[in-house]
C-alpha cells in the first residue's frame, strides 16, 4: 500500500504486497499534492485524492470517515491564468459590484481593473477593508456562545483599531489563528495543536523560448533524484481578449515543482525539517540549482540556460500543507478528530479553512466556508 491505514476501520495496516520502491516513487506526489511522504500520511488522504493503488476500493471500507465530507466533494477541476485570484474576483464583484471595472461577464471580472476606492465605502451593505491585519478577537463571554458582540481588533497604517461584529468567519488556517483568538479554551488549543504543517516549493522559470522542450516531443517531465520532481509548460489559457500564442519560439513558463520530506522522521520534524531548509536557502543558491536541473534535464534537446532563460521566480510556501496523518480524520484514543472539535462554533466565531478537511485545494475550502457560512446564519 501506498500509506498506513490507520484511520480507515477494517483495513487497519493492510497492504497490496507492493514493492518499498514503489512508495519511495509516490513520496514526491504525495508530499506536493497533501505534504510529506507516504510513511507519514493517513491513507484516506491518498484515497480522497484519488492515487494509484486505490483503485476498486469502494467507500464502504471507510466506514470510519464521513463521506459526505470529503469523498462527495465536488471534483470538476478548474484552472485560470490568476490562479484562484478569478474566484476571489467573482466574490468581489458580487458583494461589490463598482469594486472591479466593467460588466459582471466572466471575462470583463477576470480581466478587469480594481477600483479599491470603491472597496469600502460608508453606508454600502458590504465593506472590503484592505491593508488590514487581524491581531485579536474577542468572543463573550469565554467562548460559552452568549448573546452580544464579538470584538475584532486590527492593525491599519500603523495603528490599531477594532469593530463589531454579530458573528466572526476566521478562515486563517490553525498555525495563525491560536495566536490572535483571547481566551481560546483548551479543548481548541489542543485540536489546532494537530494541523502540523509541511513547505512546499514551486519555481516559476521564465523562458525566452521552449524550442528545446519541442524537439525533445514533451512538455512535461517527471523524475527522481536531483531537485524537484516534475516540471512542465502548461497550455496557454484563454480569457476573453487575453489569447497569448503556445508558440515554442516564444517566451512562455516552466513550472518546477519541489517538495520537502524527510522519510522516517516524525511528522512535525519533518515540517520543521523542510521549513529550515526551504528558508535558508539563499535566491542565488536556488537559481545555480534550478539551472543544473534544466541542464541535466534537457541539454540534449539544445537548452542553452544562458540564452534560454530570462528569470527565475521562487514562490515558497512555508506552511503549505496540512499534514493529515494516522488519527487526523477519525481521532486517536477515544478523543473526536481534531476537525470535528473547531467545525463546532466558539462563541461568537466559526471556523473555515480547507485544512480541516485534510487537503489544501479550492474543493475543501469551498466545502468549509459554505458550512461555516450556515452555522453563522444560526448564531442567535
Amino acid at each position: 500500500m501506498l500509506a498506513r491505514f490507520d484511520d480507515v476501520r477494517g483495513l487497519h495496516h493492510s497492504s497490496r504486497g507492493l514493492h518499498p520502491a514503489v512508495a519511495r516513487f509516490v513520496d514526491p506526489v504525495v508530499a506536493a499534492s497533501i505534504g510529506l511522504g507516504s510513511d507519514a500520511i493517513s491513507a484516506y488522504a491518498a484515497y480522497f485524492d484519488e492515487f494509484p493503488g486505490f483503485e476498486g476500493i469502494g467507500r464502504s471500507g471507510f466506514t470510519g470517515v464521513r463521506s459526505e465530507r470529503l469523498a462527495d466533494l465536488p471534483r470538476n477541476h478548474v484552472c485560470f491564468p490568476g490562479g484562484n485570484d478569478a474566484i476571489l474576483r467573482c466574490f468581489i464583484k458580487a458583494l461589490a459590484p463598482d469594486a472591479i471595472e466593467g460588466g459582471s461577464a466572466f471575462p470583463a471580472v477576470h480581466n478587469g481593473r480594481f477600483r479599491f476606492e470603491a472597496f469600502d465605502r460608508p453606508h454600502t451593505s458590504c465593506r472590503l477593508r484592505v491593508g488590514a491585519t487581524v491581531v485579536r478577537i474577542d468572543s463573550p463571554p469565554d467562548g460559552s456562545g452568549a448573546r452580544g458582540a464579538a470584538i475584532v481588533t486590527y492593525a491599519r497604517g500603523g495603528s490599531l483599531h477594532s469593530v463589531q461584529a454579530r458573528a466572526v468567519v476566521v478562515a486563517s488556517a490553525s498555525w495563525v489563528a491560536k495566536h490572535f483568538i483571547r481566551a481560546l479554551p483548551d479543548e481548541y488549543r489542543a485540536a489546532m495543536e494537530q494541523f502540523p504543517r509541511s513547505p512546499m516549493l514551486v519555481v516559476n522559470v521564465a523562458l525566452t523560448n521552449w524550442r528545446f522542450l519541442d524537439r525533445l516531443g514533451f512538455t512535461a517531465c517527471s523524475w527522481r533524484g536531483g531537485f524537484g520532481y516534475s516540471a512542465n509548460i502548461r497550455s496557454n489559457m484563454y480569457i476573453g481578449d487575453y489569447r497569448p500564442p503556445l508558440d515554442p519560439d516564444r517566451p512562455n513558463i516552466l513550472t518546477f515543482y519541489v517538495p520537502f520530506y524527510h522519510v522516517g522522521l516524525p511528522v512535525v520534524a519533518q515540517g520543521h525539517a523542510g521549513r529550515a531548509e526551504l528558508l535558508s536557502t539563499s535566491y542565488r543558491e536556488y537559481e545555480r540549482i534550478v539551472r543544473r536541473q534544466m541542464v541535466t534535464l534537457f541539454e540534449s534537446g539544445g537548452f542553452d540556460p544562458a540564452r534560454d532563460v530570462a528569470g527565475v521566480v521562487l514562490n515558497r510556501w512555508g506552511h503549505a500543507y496540512v499534514n493529515p496523518a494516522p488519527g487526523f480524520y477519525c481521532g486517536r484514543d477515544g478523543q473526536p478528530a481534531p476537525s470535528d472539535v473547531l467545525r463546532q462554533p466558539l462563541g461568537r466565531i466559526v471556523f473555515a479553512h480547507s485544512e480541516l478537511t485534510g487537503n489544501q485545494n479550492w474543493f475543501s475550502a469551498a466545502a468549509e466556508g459554505r458550512r461555516a457560512a450556515e452555522q453563522v446564519r444560526g448564531l442567535a
